[in-house]
């Protein structure tokens, strides 16, 4: 299929297949794409030389510390409604 230019749109949450039959990747997390590439461009971004599941992992659950400790300080600080 690549050499004639053709593509297949896989999905799967069964990431060790995946790993092994696709050229390219799209991780999706809470309906945004959060990285995209090979499995090579993929580690990079995680940071690490894990398997796809793994990636995936630190991928989707990387969130800014400092912005979820503003978000839970705000809440605290906001007055109640009496």
């Amino acid at each position: 299929m690549k050499r004639r230019g053709k593509a297949v749109l896989y999905t799967s949450h069964i990431l060790d297949v995946v790993e092994r039959v696709a050229d390219a990747m799209v991780v999706l997390h809470q309906g945004r794409v959060v990285a995209s590439g090979d499995l090579a461009a993929l580690r990079a971004r995680a940071g690490s030389d894990a398997d796809l599941d793994q990636v995936f992992r630190i991928l989707t659950s990387a969130e800014d510390p400092l912005a979820r400790a503003q978000a839970l300080l705000d809440a605290v600080a906001r007055p109640t409604a009496q």
